[in-house]
């Protein structure tokens, strides 16, 4: 453990300083593209550290994905004209269409499976996730080439459509079979788990030439940034569309070709937020190779076990191999101990005896070697605000560093609503509208009473 300046000495001395730095200790050469994981509680600098290293992505004139819970960001850095925003209840929004993204039926099963994720550790059965999946997948991929298709009609067959209209459009497809008059219970709970993940979708707005993410991503545009926002009263209904959007980036850099784009920063700040990211754990292990560069921020570690289970939560964060450790409360404080490793100690104890003359008397010293934590818990949690550990790579040593404040250059608006009329125009029919509510809102008893009788 040394000071923040000793350890900025040092990388300085190696030759590898770069112009991004972390409590004003520069991360060292080749360490930008193996990803930040940042982690502390509410107020204690996580922010103006995430802040700090996107003014340093803009002067660079870099491309950058920036998922915004609140808007702060946005406020912050937006650029209307040169940045996209995805928000569908925001009037700056860029339109968006499901089918600009897909292109083959992989494409569509792997936007249902970010759509409708699976949570490891809950005791269900995974026969409604996956049936979902592939009604959802398999509409849509049989709306692909008609003329008329829209958001409001895919929704109308998922939801409204008799079953007859329905296994038309499905004939010859793997969900043919879900959606038959003989099953019809367990079609109402297959569209009951489809219409709690797809309720965003409603607020999709159809125009000839929607943005395409997977375009933007294949384009390699220098110094244009993706922002994926909300609201904090909006998040829950937004939350699935906004993982959707991120896995379409994820999946669309792992298929582009190793070592040949520039960089693409993937800013993720409260992680947890969002639901189980299916291609997160393939991107941050590979991404590199594409040029994908993780920042990833979160408040508190248990609530990733939860999404992504123990095993998965621990390779997320070991994945991560610059870590700056914030201010922390609880037990997890016990678990940034941890990270932060232990340290050796050599103590040396002296006994004494005494005989029945002088010389016999003595002293003896012995040597015994303990293992410590390197930071205790109780220092963790101790720490101000905007102070922290930061942990390089294994070979360079541990340091306690102070963040810099860093002031708000708030440009625009965190939110801007859409009107009445815009809105109007985007929502599908009001009998989409409320059979999708009806759905979404079922009781988990009711649910579970109707899949006992469907079994």
């Amino acid at each position: 453990l040394v000071s923040a300046k000793t350890l900025a000495r040092q990388v300085k001395k190696s030759g590898l300083k770069t112009s991004f730095t972390l409590g004003q200790v520069p991360v060292p050469k080749d360490d930008e593209h193996q990803h930040f994981f940042i982690h502390g509680t509410t107020g204690s600098g996580k922010s103006q550290c995430i802040k700090r290293m996107l003014h340093t992505i803009r002067e660079r004139g870099q491309q950058a994905v920036v998922y915004d819970k609140g808007g702060e960001l946005l406020a912050n850095f937006f650029r209307p004209g040169q940045d996209i925003l995805l928000n569908p209840l925001d009037a700056r929004s860029s339109p968006w269409s499901l089918w600009g993204e897909c292109q083959h039926s992989a494409d569509y099963e792997a936007l249902a499976e970010a759509f409708i994720p699976t949570t490891p550790g809950v005791n269900s059965d995974p026969f409604w996730n996956n049936a979902a999946r592939t009604l959802f997948a398999n509409s849509a991929e049989a709306l692909a080439n008609n003329p008329k298709r829209s958001m409001g009609l895919l929704l109308q067959h998922l939801f409204s459509s008799d079953s007859d209209t329905l296994q038309d459009l499905l004939k010859g497809t793997a969900a043919e079979s879900m959606v038959s008059d003989t099953v019809a219970k367990t079609t109402l709970n297959i569209k009951s788990v489809l219409a709690t993940h797809l309720h965003a979708l409603k607020y999709v707005q159809e125009t000839p030439h929607p943005f395409s993410i997977r375009q933007w991503v294949q384009q390699d545009k220098r110094d244009s940034w993706l922002f994926l926002s909300s609201r904090q009263n909006q998040h829950a209904a937004l939350r699935p569309l906004i993982s959707a959007f991120l896995n379409i980036v994820f999946y669309t850099l792992l298929s582009l070709t190793p070592y040949q784009r520039q960089s693409l920063w993937l800013v993720l700040d409260e992680l947890p937020s969002l639901q189980r990211l299916p291609h997160l754990m393939p991107t941050l292990a590979e991404g590199r190779k594409f040029g994908g560069a993780f920042i990833v921020g979160m408040q508190n570690y248990r609530q990733l076990q939860e999404i992504y289970g123990s095993q998965q939560a621990s390779t997320l964060a070991s994945l991560c191999n610059t870590q700056l450790f914030l201010r922390a409360t609880g037990d997890i404080n016990q678990w940034v101990s941890a990270q932060l490793g232990e340290m050796e100690v050599e103590e040396v104890s002296e006994g004494m005896s005494y005989g029945a003359s002088e010389h016999r008397d003595g002293v003896s010293l012995s040597k015994q070697r303990r293992t410590l934590p390197l930071v205790l818990s109780s220092e963790i949690r101790q720490l101000k605000d905007l102070q922290g550990y930061l942990m390089l790579k294994s070979h360079w040593p541990i340091a306690k560093v102070t963040i810099p404040w860093v002031k708000d250059r708030v440009g625009q608006s965190a939110f801007v609503a859409k009107s009445q009329a815009e809105l109007a125009q985007t929502t599908p029919d009001k009998t989409v509208n409320r059979l999708s509510t009806l759905f979404a809102s079922k009781s988990s008893a009711f649910m579970k009473t109707n899949m006992r009788d469907a079994d």
